[in-house]
């Protein structure tokens, strides 16, 4: 599966911090995801949106998964 994301902060301007989020799995093109229109006031803030939306991708890849899982069961109809 590889390296999980990491969430980081890049400084804006003096009172502003853009949540990233580091992918070091991908090529070096698209290892940084930048949210430029969710600045925050604070590093930790910046951080916490940063980690709650790579939380937010988990469960829904998961529920993506499962629900592929239940429509592809043999009692279903066997193909997805």
């Amino acid at each position: 599966m590889g390296a999980s994301p990491v969430p980081a902060t890049m400084a804006v301007h003096p009172c502003g911090w853009m949540p990233i989020i580091h992918h070091p799995a991908r090529t070096q093109f698209g290892q940084v995801q930048r949210f430029p229109r969710k600045i925050k006031p604070t590093a930790a803030a910046a951080i916490e949106y940063a980690r709650r939306t790579i939380h937010y991708r988990a469960v829904l890849a998961a529920e993506k998964r499962r629900h592929l899982e239940a429509i592809s069961h043999p009692r279903f109809g066997g193909a997805a």
